[in-house]
């Protein structure tokens, strides 16, 4: 019989302006190969949570408030571009 560890988490993360560019070469390596293909460019700003029990059985609840301002992601190779309105907002929970 193993004995699991349950881990209490309550973790609070913001930014208030932060290049888009330096937020896209700081995401987890997984992500990297598919990102890579894109230039970014704009300002986002964040306000998240992470809290709760985290172990094999438990997974705690995260909760993220965005904003992102004239935000453009350009397709490397195609040059095909998304530009978001000056300013959009969202929620992921």
């Amino acid at each position: 019989h193993v004995q699991e560890t349950t881990t209490e988490l309550d973790l609070t993360v913001s930014s208030r302006t932060a290049d888009v560019s330096q937020a896209v070469a700081n995401v987890p390596d997984t992500w990297q190969g598919t990102l890579a293909a894109y230039q970014p460019d704009g300002l986002l700003s964040f306000d998240g949570t992470i809290k709760g029990q985290a172990d094999a059985t438990h997974q705690p609840t995260v909760s993220l408030n965005y904003a992102v301002s004239d935000a453009r992601f350009v397709h490397n190779a195609s040059a095909v571009s998304l530009s978001l309105a000056p300013s959009q907002a969202g929620q992921v929970s």
